[in-house]
């Protein structure tokens, strides 16, 4: 039985399989947090408006090992990795201990065996170090060995800051969120008296996640002021080269093998393309972003990418949706994005300073120091890089931080 006017919090992941036990005991968790938050406000009723999906889309890419050791064989091996490790050991550690402790061998043949003959050794132990640091080790230092370490890493996490550029991931991924949101678009509703209706969308992602739903909200807000948003213009893309491919008879032509079939092939696989952008197109007109959720985020990489934008810092101008432009609050429900760093995620950047400058300031008791986007650092405990990106699952104040931001849309709507 469908919710009536629902608020819908979409939990978008990254790449590569998960750990879904985790991420829907997450959702669970959050749920209950909130829930417990709005009986707090005195607003228990408006629990039942809410809406958690998680759009899982693990099965599209698996890990890339399998690739990464065609391209580098040693990878695989252990007893090459250890070989490695022993030698960047030795180069970028024992190497220069040693020069320093023959500094301070030779300082104190030359001074008197006291404290200064042990400051002096040592301060001419450091300078031979840094000498050969310099001129010696650092050329010679082994650095292929050192990133044969983070091989694993970049292929399974900073090369979908690349992947997610190309039209078919992109396309693979957005098809299961819009599967996830489409069936929730029949429910929408006016949120303003005299606005067209929509359905409220609250979005979450983590890791590559953070891409995607970026790239939905800039779709969405494009729409929101009437600009052509890059779903449109592929349409148009698609629909010009059916019409060419339309005058093209799909017949084999004498002397040829059939020349048609790649035509046939070619215009089965627009039409496709065509469906999917269609489908895009419906949620950005019907869905109304209030606000976001981003943990683990490299969507600074992404800009980056883009020299565009490198010295820009008022992005929230291209993201943020039509209703809180003027003053970043619509009635009582304000705008937040909420992104969730820890500091040893490498995975995880800061957005604030790209994004705030200029954003609409209205101090009040109510909303004091508004911000587009609201950098939250987690200091939960982790074992490395690694673990420290799936930290947010489990950290009670970004459960909690959250919680207390749905209850907040979900007491403002109507």
């Amino acid at each position: 039985m469908p919710v009536l006017r629902p608020l819908v919090v979409i939990l978008v992941h990254g790449i590569g399989p998960q750990n879904a036990p985790a991420q829907y005991d997450f959702l669970n968790r959050l749920q209950q947090a909130t829930v417990e938050r709005l009986a707090h406000l005195g607003q228990s009723e408006r629990a039942s408006r809410l809406v958690m999906e998680r759009a899982d889309w693990s099965q599209l890419f698996p890990e890339r090992r399998d690739w990464l050791a065609t391209l580098f064989p040693t990878h695989a091996s252990r007893w090459t990795l250890l070989k490695r490790a022993l030698w960047m050991l030795f180069v970028g550690v024992i190497l220069p201990v040693g020069i320093v402790a023959l500094g301070t061998a030779a300082g104190l043949a030359r001074v008197h065996p006291s404290l200064l003959g042990w400051l002096v050794g040592t301060g001419v132990g450091l300078a031979l170090a840094l000498l050969a640091a310099w001129y010696l080790i650092l050329p010679v230092f082994p650095w292929g060995h050192f990133w044969t370490f983070g091989r694993g890493f970049e292929a399974d996490s900073v090369s979908d800051v690349i992947m997610y550029g190309s039209d078919g991931p992109r396309q693979q991924i957005l098809e299961v969120v819009l599967n996830k949101l489409q069936p929730h678009l029949q429910e929408k509703y006016a949120l303003r008296r005299g606005t067209a209706e929509c359905l409220p969308v609250l979005f979450i992602g983590h890791s590559l996640g953070t891409v995607v739903v970026y790239d939905l909200l800039l779709g969405m807000t494009a729409r929101m002021r009437g600009r052509p948003t890059a779903v449109q213009r592929q349409l148009r893309t698609v629909d010009h080269q059916l019409d060419d491919l339309a005058g093209i008879p799909a017949s084999p032509r004498p002397g040829t093998v059939d020349p048609g079939e790649d035509i046939a092939v070619r215009r089965v696989a627009l039409q496709q393309r065509r469906v999917f952008l269609l489908r895009a197109k419906q949620i950005e007109d019907d869905v109304c972003p209030l606000g976001m959720v981003t943990m683990g985020s490299p969507i600074a990489l992404f800009i980056f990418r883009k020299p565009s934008l490198l010295d820009r810092k008022n992005l929230w101008e291209q993201a943020c949706p039509d209703a809180f432009q003027a003053s970043g609050v619509v009635g009582t429900l304000r705008w937040r994005w909420q992104n969730f760093w820890h500091p040893s995620d490498l995975v995880a950047h800061r957005l604030e300073p790209l994004f705030n400058e200029g954003y609409p300031q209205q101090p009040s008791p109510a909303h004091p120091r508004l911000k587009f986007v609201e950098d939250a650092k987690s200091w939960a405990w982790a074992r490395g890089p690694i673990s420290a990106h799936s930290t947010y699952w489990t950290n009670p104040r970004v459960l909690r931080r959250i919680s207390e931001h749905i209850a907040d849309v979900l007491v403002a709507l109507p």
